[in-house]
């Protein structure tokens, strides 16, 4: 409910079709974390982290043909939206803290991995 919540206004569309298509079947609570992590932190500045494992790639290649198409899908359809903002709504750069914190990561040692505030 709490993640519900946070997914930002674009998101909600690509989290939606992840889950019609089964994007997060087969994963571990952790790289579920990982991956919906993405969703809720797209203030932060957009950097590319490596996926901690190859599950989490595979549904980060997922996200990204999603998030196009519906990009392309909302411009056919005169929606105007900023490409660069629109990159923002699905930021990765938290997912390897998100994966170690659920794996029981101490905070500490997770906050010396990150510049996230």
């Amino acid at each position: 409910g709490r993640v519900a919540c946070q997914v930002m206004s674009g998101d909600e569309l690509t989290l939606t079709e992840l889950l019609f298509q089964g994007g997060l079947e087969n994963l571990q609570p952790e790289e579920i974390a990982a991956v919906l992590s993405a969703f809720v932190a797209p203030d932060g500045p957009v950097e590319q982290v490596p996926a901690p494992t190859a599950g989490i790639q595979r549904v980060r290649d997922q996200v990204k043909e999603l998030h196009v198409a519906i990009l392309k899908l909302q411009a056919n359809s005169g929606v105007r939206i900023n490409a660069e903002d629109w990159w923002k709504l699905c930021n990765f750069s938290l997912s390897l803290v998100a994966y170690d914190w659920a794996n029981g990561v101490s905070f500490g040692d997770i906050m010396h991995k990150t510049n996230a505030q």
